[in-house]
């Protein structure tokens, strides 16, 4: 007959997300099933910002998805310090924030803070891919991860390196002189393998005016050389300079970090005037079994720096 339920008999632990579900075996076919995570109370939340101004306790309330939590705030130095659970509440999902009241001191700061989930499982940076490369680029920008969920933990980094790119715009640096038609242009080296940029040059008194760049060609990774041809007769061969406009090509992940539940946004800096690079960090998903996570992403204090032990699985 058709299947009419499904009973879980282990629930497993470390799902962020529900997970497919297949049937198969007993002779029959096209049965279909879905998976729905258990609702979850809050089990921590981590100071991100101690704000200031505060002269007494700020309240502290929850919101998203799930009912009940209820948690008190400590103060040092007029910042929150610190946040004690008092009820964990229930079905509350990945999404929900934390939010602390304002400071009763004027021009004092608000406290931000991070929450997790109970039975949330730590994870690693695995991977980031660019959405955007961005453009005008001339140096590899910064990278920078938002902060782990859980603590202790540690944030990942990483560094950028820039695409291949297209040239961009021709400067002219000297007119030449001597020519009665415009001259050929063409680009030479710029390392990486690049190739197919073309450009046309416009004449001003028997000299190089300017040139628009017909096609930036691609590959180039270092700005090529410009060459101009020489006059039909006497006279000096112009010179200029390009411009490439480069965007981020990749980021490599110097350290994958741990503690994190949900992926960290990911921003760049300016890297010497460039703009608009974006890209999405996805997490090194945990293995399900709950002692060998805790234990890979063990940390400890040594001799004043963070030390991270990775068990190996058979």
């Amino acid at each position: 007959g058709p299947v009419t339920a499904v009973s879980v008999d282990t629930a497993g632990s470390g799902y962020t997300s529900p997970p497919a579900v297949t049937l198969s075996g007993g002779g029959g076919r096209g049965a279909e099933a879905a998976a729905a995570l258990p609702a979850a109370g809050v089990a921590s939340v981590t100071v991100g910002t101690a704000g200031s101004g505060y002269t007494s306790a700020p309240s502290v309330s929850f919101s998203g998805g799930g009912s009940g939590a209820t948690a008190t705030a400590a103060l040092a130095s007029r910042g929150v310090a610190s946040v004690t659970i008092t009820r964990a509440g229930s079905g509350y999902n990945l999404a929900y924030s934390v939010t602390f009241s304002a400071p009763q001191e004027a021009g004092g700061t608000t406290a931000e803070g991070r929450q997790v989930l109970a039975g949330a499982t730590p994870s690693s940076v695995a991977s980031v891919t660019i959405t955007n490369p961005g453009s005008g680029y001339t140096s590899p920008p910064t990278v920078t991860f938002e902060e782990c969920d859980l603590a202790p933990c540690l944030d990942a980094r990483g560094t950028a390196a820039l695409a291949a790119a297209g040239v961009a715009s021709v400067t002219v640096g000297t007119a030449g002189s001597g020519y009665t038609s415009a001259p050929a242009v063409s680009f030479s080296g710029g390392g990486g393998g690049g190739s197919g940029a073309t450009a046309t040059a416009a004449l001003a008194s028997r000299g190089v005016a300017s040139v628009t760049i017909t096609s930036g060609g691609s590959g180039y990774r270092s700005v090529p050389t410009v060459i101009f041809a020489a006059p039909t007769g006497s006279g000096a061969a112009a010179t200029g300079t390009a411009t490439v406009d480069y965007g981020v090509g990749s980021v490599r992940l110097t350290d994958r970090g741990s503690g994190y539940v949900t992926a960290p946004s990911v921003t760049f800096g300016s890297g010497g005037g460039g703009t608009g690079a974006a890209a999405t960090a996805t997490l090194r998903g945990p293995t399900g079994n709950t002692e060998y996570d805790n234990l890979y992403w063990a940390q400890q204090t040594l001799y004043g720096k963070q030390l991270r032990i990775r068990i190996e699985q058979d």
